[in-house]
C-alpha cells in the first residue's frame, strides 16, 4: 500500500468478499437491515474513515512543506529576484 494514495485494491478485495456469491460467505446486501450486511456496511465504512484520515494527514503534511518551503524562499533574494521577472 502506497501511503499517499487511496487502498483501492484493499476496497475492491472487501467489497467483493462480501458481495460475491459462491466464496463461502452470505452475500451482503448493504441496506436490506440484515446482520450480514449490517456488518458490511461498517467494515466498509471504518475502511473508508481510515482512507480518508489517512489522506487528511499526507495533505496537511504537503501543506505545512509547502508553506515553509514559501517562507524560506520569500526570506531569500532568489526568490525576490524569480518573482520580479
Amino acid at each position: 500500500m502506497n501511503i499517499d494514495n487511496i487502498d483501492y485494491n484493499g476496497i475492491k478485495r472487501l467489497i467483493k468478499v462480501n458481495t460475491t456469491p459462491g466464496n463461502g460467505t452470505a452475500v451482503s446486501i448493504p441496506g436490506t437491515g440484515d446482520s450480514v450486511g449490517k456488518t458490511f456496511s461498517n467494515q466498509l465504512f471504518a475502511m473508508l474513515n481510515d482512507e480518508h484520515d489517512r489522506l487528511s494527514l499526507f495533505v496537511k503534511s504537503r501543506w505545512y512543506e509547502i508553506r515553509s518551503r514559501l517562507s524560506e524562499c520569500s526570506r531569500s533574494h532568489v526568490c525576490k529576484d524569480v518573482m520580479l521577472m
